[in-house]
């Protein structure tokens, strides 16, 4: 969803600003963001993304979420190579750097960091990687506050979403309302277990 905010004087209004509701990564005009950060070096550390190349690669319907770039195939590497100010060295250097990424892993605290979680900062990330232990068992954590959402009693809180992050100190309620919303986006966490399937996710 978008909202739309006039920016006014005392006169008449002088200009609009368009705003995304939801997630990030789902809103167009913050995407860019939600991307790079991703691909940020506290993240998965992938080099040769600016804005710039990351609104290049969105505008050509290359890069929507980040596993896009793992899973490329050769028509779309050829796709990235003819745009603008790419090339075959730009091109072949990205694929390589790509490569090395989901070659080597990264840790879960990294993926977790990368999802972009609001609230879900990179110390976080780590505090909530050393709850699961596994990228398969924080995905499913993520499925079954899903799966549990309309049977969850707000007034009787008869299902408490995610149980083991109760009392973890530094994890609060904050972070843990952040989780249950990005848990609710089945196109968020379908994204994410792409991405986890893409790479491979140290435990």
């Amino acid at each position: 969803a978008y909202d739309t905010l006039a920016q006014s004087s005392s006169s008449s209004a002088v200009g609009q600003v368009v705003r995304c509701s939801g997630p990030p990564l789902l809103c167009p005009p913050r995407a860019v963001t939600s991307l790079k950060h991703a691909f940020s070096r506290d993240a998965m550390d992938l080099t040769g993304l600016s804005e710039a190349r990351i609104q290049q690669l969105m505008d050509a319907d290359l890069l929507k979420f980040p596993s896009n770039i793992f899973t490329m195939g050769d028509e779309q590497w050829q796709t990235l190579e003819a745009l603008p100010g790419w090339g075959t060295k730009s091109c072949q250097n990205l694929q390589d750097a790509s490569q090395k990424v989901a070659s080597r892993g990264i840790s879960l605290g990294r993926f977790i960091y990368s999802l972009g979680i609001r609230h879900v900062g990179k110390h976080t990330s780590e505090l909530v990687a050393s709850c699961y232990g596994s990228v398969g068992a924080f995905l499913e954590a993520l499925d079954s506050v899903s799966s549990h959402e309309s049977t969850i009693d707000n007034e009787t809180q008869s299902h408490q979403p995610f149980p083991e992050l109760e009392n973890k100190l530094g994890i609060g309620p904050v972070a843990i309302d952040s989780l249950i919303a990005f848990s609710k986006s089945k196109e968020l966490v379908d994204a994410s277990k792409t991405l986890a399937e893409s790479l491979t996710i140290l435990e």
